[in-house]
């Protein structure tokens, strides 16, 4: 028998053999960056890892692409490790409408084109695909700024490419960054400007600062607010389409200062304890950063 939840919370029930959920705890890795690529073999009781496919700014073509992210993400895939492929600027240039001020919706055609090659390629091997990153901020060398009226046709372009490669496939959106009234309001105009719905499976999220209950920042005074609020509030105004938190870390600090380890320890502790233990009907990861 298994104690499970209805999705507002309000129902507990018994349930009859009811699968064990996959592990919901990634990081996110770069294999572009050798001191951020982890061989798979160390990552065999993590749930996912996330990184950005990229092709433009590798200076490459997607075919030469292919050959160089084939071997991590075949290993990661049999390693039993599930990747969430982030296709941003940096896996598609074509009419860089970000600095000519350019036709958005050319470019949402464009990456739509080449979410599906990507998909089809990965057919079976990639779980789920990220549209974008943090377009809800500007002027952050990580992230485009896109208005909610440009990202929605991209999203629906690129959701419609991944799906025809790979039907399997999961669809999320880029990860929000900005202040929860802000982030929430951003995809409530991306819904809107869809017709009322959204076609994803998740809503990615970032929410940096956001602390779970008790005594767990990982330094005095950094906390922004509250980590349940935060996912409470989103959950509350996306009902039905799962939470992806992916990203979520600490500052960047010193990391070869051993004086810091336990309380960011800690903090990746409560954090992760709380959203399994309170979140578990809205959160489908949760993902640290970085390696």
């Amino acid at each position: 028998w298994s104690v499970e939840r209805s999705l507002d919370g309000r129902f507990v029930f018994l349930a009859d053999g009811v699968q064990p959920r996959d592990a919901m705890w990634g990081i996110n890795i770069d294999p572009n960056n050798p001191q951020a690529n982890p061989p798979a073999v160390q990552l065999t009781s993590v749930g996912w890892v996330r990184f950005v496919f990229h092709v433009e700014s590798r200076l490459e073509t997607l075919d030469q692409a292919f050959r160089y992210f084939d071997p991590y993400i075949q290993n990661y895939a049999r390693a039993g490790v599930r990747i969430l492929l982030i296709l941003n600027q940096d896996t598609y240039r074509g009419n860089i409408p970000w600095t000519n001020n350019g036709d958005w919706n050319a470019y949402a055609r464009g990456m739509g084109e080449r979410a599906a090659l990507i998909a089809r390629r990965y057919r079976g091997l990639v779980r789920a695909y990220q549209v974008w990153n943090e377009g809800d901020l500007s002027g952050f060398e990580t992230s485009i700024g896109i208005t909610p009226a440009q990202f929605a046709p991209m999203l629906a372009e690129t959701a419609r490419g991944i799906t025809a490669g790979d039907p399997a496939a999961l669809v999320v959106s880029g990860g929000l960054a900005s202040s929860l009234d802000k982030a929430i309001n951003y995809m409530r105009e991306v819904r809107k400007a869809l017709g009322g719905t959204l076609p994803i499976d998740g809503i990615g999220i970032h929410p940096y600062g956001h602390t779970p209950p008790g005594d767990s920042s990982p330094f005095p005074g950094w906390s922004v607010g509250s980590l349940d609020n935060y996912l409470n509030q989103f959950s509350t105004a996306f009902p039905g389409i799962p939470l992806w938190i992916t990203e979520i870390g600490v500052p960047r600090v010193d990391v070869d200062n051993q004086d810091f380890w336990p309380r960011i320890a800690s903090y990746m502790d409560k954090t992760i304890d709380f959203v399994r233990e309170s979140y578990p009907h809205a959160v489908q990861a949760v993902m640290w950063f970085a390696w």
